[in-house]
C-alpha cells in the first residue's frame, strides 16, 4: 500500500497545475480586458521597455485613483461601517457596555439629524448649483465632499439602528449598543464634515483653485498621452519595410473611405489600446504586395502603389477610424487575408488606454474666459490681476510641459491637430478687447504683459509653435486697436500701441539671434516654417496693413520700427539674410501706402506723414534702394501677399472684401517714384550708383513707361520739398540714364 501517498502527491500536483494554468489564463484574460497583450510583441510593452518601466509608476498611480473613482461610493461605506466597529469596540472596552434603552434616544435624534440634513444639503446643493462656478467642476468638488455615501450611509444607519433596538434580543451577543451609538456618533461627524465642504464651495474661492488644478492636470495628460503615441510611432517605424509610409498624425481631410481600411471594417471596438509592431508589419507588407499584384493585373496605368500606415495608439474611431491608407481604390480587391492579419494584431477597447483627466475642457476655457470678462467688466483691478497671475500661470504650465517633450516638436503638425493649448491664447484676446471697451489702459497693459512673458519663454526655450500662436496674438491686439480708433481717444491707442512695440522690437532682436543659432545656413522655406523671425515678420505684415486701413500714420511708423537686428547680427549669414527679408517687407508696405495714397485724399495725408518721418530717410540712396528693387524682382519667391482693395472703404477692419494680388506694379511704380527723388535730394558726382546691376530690355522698357506715366500724371509730388515740372523730367531722365548703363545687350539674353 506504499503507492497510495505518491498518488496523493500526483493528485496535489495536478490541483496545483491546474490551478496555476487558470490563473495565468485568468490573468491573461484581465490583461487583454485592460487592453494590453500579455506578450513581448506588444507595442505598450515594448514602448514602456525602451523608454523605460519607471516612467509608467505615475500611470498605476492614476488606474489606482480612478479605480477609487469608479467605486468611490461603495468603498468610503465600507470604510465607514470599518471606522464604526472599531469605534464600537473601543467603547465598550474603554467606557463599559451601554444598554438598550438609551439607543431608543439615540435613534430619534439620529433619524432627526438625517431628516434635517436632507433639507439643509438639498438647499446648499441648489444653491451652489445655480452659481457661476463650471459644472465639471462643481461635480467633482461635491465628489470630494462625499455627499452620496455619506447620506446612503446615514439613511443605511437609521435602519440599522431601529432594526437592532427593535430586535436586540435576537441579536449575536458580541454587537451590543455600543455599536449602534458608535453609528450614530460616526453620522453626525459625517454630516459634519458635507456641511463644512458644501460651505467652503460657497464662501471660498477655492472652486476657481480647483479648476485651474483640474485644467492643468488634463493638459499634462494630453501632453504626455500624445507624446507616449508618438514614442510608440517609433516602434512600429522600424518595422516597416521601405515601401510603407507612416502618418504621425492625420492633418488635413483623411482619404476616401474605398481606398482605406478603417476600425469599423475589422469589426473593432472604439479605441486602439495595442499594436503586434511585426505582425502589423507582415500585413502591410502582404497589402502592398495584393495592390501591386491587382496593378499588374489591370490594363489601367495608375500612380505608384502606396501604403500608407495611419493607425496609433489612443486613437479614437468615432474621430478617426483609418487604419490603413492607399493609392487605390479597394472596392474590387479581395483583403480578407489583410484584414484577418489585421484583426489579430490589434487590440481595441472599450475605453482609451490613456483617458483624459476632463471630458469637456473647452468648458474650463469657456469659464476662465467668462470669469475674466466679468472681472473686467466689474471694475475690479485686484480680481482682474489675480485672473491674470492665475491665466498666466496656466499658460506657463503647458508650455513647461511641452518643454519636456521635446519629441513632439520634430514634426510639425502636432499643433495642426488639437492644440494642448485648448484655445486657451483667445482669453488674450477677449480679455484685451473688454479692456479696450472699458477704456482701462492699466488692464489691457497687464494682459499685454502676460502675454509677452510666455512670448519669451516660448522663444527661450525653443517651443517655436506657441511662439507663432502668441506672435498671432499681438496682431490681433494691433487689430482691436485699430478697428476701435474711431472710438478711443488719441493719447489711449497711442500709448498702448508704442507699449507693443517696444516689446515686439525686443522680442524680434531675439528671435532674430535664436535663428543664427538654430540654422547653420539660409533655406527660405525652412525659414518661413520654422524660423521665429519669420513668424514675427509675417504678422508684422498685417499689422503694417491694419495701420493702413484705418488711414494710421503713426501706427504705421512704429509697427514699421518693430524689426531690427543689430550690427553683431547683420554680419552674421543668417543675419544678413533676414535683414534682407526686412527690407523686402518694409519696401512692399511702403509700395502699399504709395498706391493706397493715390486713390484716397485722407491717405495722401497720412502717406505724407509716413514719407517726411520714414520713407525719405530710409530710402535716401538710390543704391541702397535698388538693392532691395532687385532683390524682390529676381526672388525666386514672389513678393509679400498684400491685399489690394476693389472700394475706398476697405477691407478686413472695415468688414468689405477685397481680392489677393501681388503689388508687382505697385513696386514698380514705387521705385520708380523714389528712385527719382533719390535723384533730386543726391549728388553723384557724374558716378552711375547701381553700376553693379543688370537689367534686362523688357525690364528696362516698363521703367521707362512708368517713369512716362509718372510725369504724366505726377502723382504725390507735392510733397516737402516740392519737384517742380522741369526738374521731374530731368531727374526722371537722369533715373532713366542709370537703367540704360546697366541694360543687358540683346546677343548676351538671347545667349
Amino acid at each position: 500500500m506504499d503507492y497510495v501517498p505518491y498518488l496523493e502527491y500526483v493528485v496535489y500536483g495536478l490541483s496545483g497545475a491546474i490551478l496555476l494554468g487558470a490563473s495565468i489564463f485568468a490573468v491573461r484574460k484581465l490583461i487583454l480586458w485592460k487592453g494590453v497583450y500579455p506578450s513581448p510583441e506588444s507595442l505598450r510593452i515594448q514602448a514602456a521597455r525602451e523608454h523605460g518601466w519607471w516612467r509608467g509608476i505615475p500611470n498605476l498611480k492614476r488606474t489606482a485613483n480612478s479605480s477609487f473613482d469608479t467605486w468611490r461610493t461603495g468603498l468610503t461605506i465600507v470604510i465607514l461601517l470599518g471606522v464604526t466597529a472599531g469605534f464600537g469596540f473601543v467603547i465598550s472596552t474603554f467606557f463599559g457596555s451601554i444598554s438598550w434603552e438609551s439607543v431608543d434616544i439615540v435613534w430619534q435624534v439620529h433619524a432627526a439629524i438625517v431628516g434635517l440634513s436632507f433639507v439643509v444639503i438639498v438647499f446648499l446643493m441648489d444653491y451652489v448649483t445655480r452659481s457661476n462656478h463650471v459644472d465639471s467642476v462643481l461635480e467633482r468638488f461635491v465628489e470630494k465632499s462625499f455627499v452620496k455615501p455619506v447620506l446612503y450611509f446615514s439613511l443605511l444607519g437609521t435602519v440599522a439602528i431601529g432594526f437592532s433596538y427593535l430586535y436586540s434580543n435576537y441579536l449575536p451577543v458580541g454587537l451590543g449598543a455600543d455599536y449602534a451609538v458608535s453609528y450614530f456618533v460616526i453620522t453626525v461627524l459625517g454630516i459634519l464634515a458635507v456641511y463644512y465642504s458644501i460651505l467652503r464651495l460657497i464662501l471660498d474661492t477655492s472652486p476657481d483653485e480647483y479648476a485651474y488644478s483640474l485644467l492643468k492636470k488634463h493638459i499634462t495628460r494630453k501632453i504626455e498621452s500624445d507624446a507616449k503615441v508618438h514614442k510608440s510611432n517609433k516602434v512600429i517605424r522600424d518595422q516597416l519595410s521601405d515601401e510603407i509610409d507612416l502618418v504621425n498624425f492625420r492633418y488635413g481631410f483623411g482619404p476616401s473611405e474605398s481606398d482605406c481600411i478603417t476600425i469599423d471594417d475589422l469589426d473593432k471596438k472604439q479605441y486602439v489600446s495595442d499594436i503586434k509592431p511585426r505582425q502589423y508589419a507582415d500585413a502591410l507588407y502582404q497589402l502592398f504586395e495584393t495592390l501591386q499584384k491587382a496593378e499588374g493585373e489591370s490594363s489601367i496605368v495608375g500612380e505608384e502603389t502606396t501604403v500608407r500606415s495611419e493607425v496609433r495608439l489612443n486613437q479614437d474611431a468615432e474621430q478617426y477610424s483609418i487604419i490603413v491608407d492607399t493609392s487605390q481604390d479597394l472596392t474590387d480587391i479581395d483583403l480578407e487575408s489583410v484584414k484577418e492579419e489585421l484583426d489579430q494584431c490589434i487590440l481595441t477597447s472599450s475605453s482609451p488606454p490613456w483617458p483624459p483627466h476632463l471630458e469637456d475642457p473647452y468648458e474650463f476655457v469657456d469659464y476662465l474666459e467668462r470669469k475674466g470678462v466679468n472681472t473686467v467688466r466689474n471694475g475690479e483691478f485686484g480680481s482682474f490681476s489675480e485672473f491674470m497671475n492665475n491665466y498666466g500661470d496656466v499658460m506657463m504650465h503647458v508650455l513647461t510641459e511641452l518643454e519636456q517633450q521635446d519629441s513632439l516638436f520634430q514634426y510639425g503638425r502636432y499643433f495642426d491637430l488639437e492644440s494642448p493649448f485648448y484655445n486657451l491664447e483667445r482669453i488674450f484676446l477677449s480679455m484685451f478687447s473688454e479692456c479696450l471697451q472699458e477704456r482701462d489702459r492699466e488692464q489691457a497693459l497687464e494682459t499685454a504683459k502676460v502675454l509677452n512673458s510666455v512670448t519669451n519663454y516660448s522663444l527661450n526655450n525653443n517651443l517655436q509653435p506657441p511662439f507663432r500662436n502668441f506672435i498671432y496674438i499681438y496682431s490681433g491686439f494691433v487689430f482691436e486697436l485699430c478697428s476701435r480708433k474711431s472710438e478711443l481717444p488719441e493719447v489711449f491707442v497711442v500709448g498702448i500701441i508704442d507699449e507693443l512695440a517696444q516689446s515686439l522690437n525686443i522680442v524680434f532682436t531675439d528671435a532674430v539671434q535664436k535663428d543664427c543659432d538654430n540654422f547653420d545656413t539660409f533655406d527660405i522655406n525652412r525659414m518661413r516654417e520654422e524660423g521665429y523671425s519669420f513668424s514675427l515678420l509675417e504678422e508684422i505684415h498685417k499689422m503694417l496693413k491694419y495701420a493702413l486701413d484705418v488711414k494710421d500714420a503713426r501706427t504705421f511708423i512704429r509697427i514699421w520700427e518693430i524689426p531690427s537686428i543689430s550690427r553683431d547680427q547683420s554680419r552674421i549669414e543668417i543675419g544678413d539674410k533676414i535683414e534682407g527679408e526686412i527690407n523686402q517687407l518694409l519696401f512692399s508696405a511702403a509700395s502699399l501706402s504709395y498706391s493706397v495714397a493715390k486713390q484716397d485724399q485722407q491717405h495722401k495725408e497720412e502717406f505724407e506723414k509716413i514719407y517726411d518721418r520714414k520713407l525719405k530717410r530710409f530710402f535716401r540712396e538710390l543704391h541702397d534702394m535698388s538693392d532691395i528693387y532687385f532683390a524682390i524682382q529676381n526672388s525666386n519667391q514672389n513678393p509679400p501677399r498684400w491685399t489690394k482693395w476693389e472700394t475706398q472703404e476697405h477691407d478686413v477692419i472695415q468688414g468689405s472684401h477685397g481680392r489677393p494680388v501681388f503689388l508687382d506694379n505697385e513696386i514698380t511704380e514705387f521705385y520708380c517714384f523714389l528712385g527719382i527723388y533719390c535723384v533730386y535730394y543726391s549728388e553723384f558726382d557724374n558716378e552711375n550708383p547701381i553700376k553693379e546691376k543688370s537689367i534686362s530690355e523688357s525690364d528696362f522698357q516698363s521703367l521707362r513707361f512708368t517713369v512716362q506715366e509718372i510725369i504724366r500724371a505726377k502723382p504725390l509730388f507735392d510733397l516737402e520739398e516740392y519737384m517742380d515740372e522741369e526738374d521731374l523730367e530731368e531727374h526722371a531722365e537722369q533715373f532713366l540714364e542709370y537703367h540704360e548703363e546697366i541694360m543687358e545687350p540683346k546677343d548676351t539674353k538671347s545667349a
